[in-house]
């Protein structure tokens, strides 16, 4: 593995080119200056992993069930 330059954040070829491997859809948006070896990495509620594309219904399902949480109201059961 290559190591990572802390200059700027990556585009997704410069972090996948060094060797960080993760589903698709994530967007490197911040580097930790006191320990520049570690990425921050954050994409979109109801993003598909295949794809990396955001689906309407799946992110409008995770912002209902994330303010359900924030408020202490009970999520909604899960099959």
């Amino acid at each position: 593995m290559q190591t990572a330059t802390a200059t700027a954040t990556q585009s997704e070829g410069e972090w996948r080119g060094i060797g960080v491997q993760q589903s698709r859809g994530w967007q490197h948006y911040c580097i930790h200056r006191p320990e520049a070896h570690i990425l921050l990495f954050r994409r979109p509620l109801g993003t598909d992993p295949q794809t990396g594309r955001v689906d309407a219904e799946l992110a409008r399902m995770a912002r209902e069930e994330e303010y359900k949480g924030q408020l202490g109201l009970p999520e909604t059961a899960r099959a």
